[in-house]
């Protein structure tokens, strides 16, 4: 006899629940496509050659996840047009 399972939704996950589920979809992707995971930065920099502005993401299996939010690049955004 097969044990029950039971569907939880949580905002407050374990970190011991999360690593699970990462270390699980990870190796289920890599044995199917290959790890692709890199990072992409644009950075502005001035006459000095020091960074006073910048975005940063990652690609994950050919698409971008963009870190940060909106607000974030709003606020970058408008530090690099003034």
């Amino acid at each position: 006899m097969q044990a029950a399972m039971r569907i939880e939704t949580t905002d407050s996950p374990t970190e011991e629940d999360e690593a699970y589920v990462i270390a699980r979809l990870r190796g289920y992707n890599d044995a199917h496509s290959g790890r692709d995971f890199r990072p992409l930065c644009v950075f502005a920099r001035d006459a000095s050659d020091a960074t006073i502005s910048g975005l940063i993401g990652k690609i994950y299996f050919g698409r971008l996840e963009e870190f940060p939010g909106k607000h974030e690049r709003y606020y970058l955004t408008q530090r690099l047009h003034a």
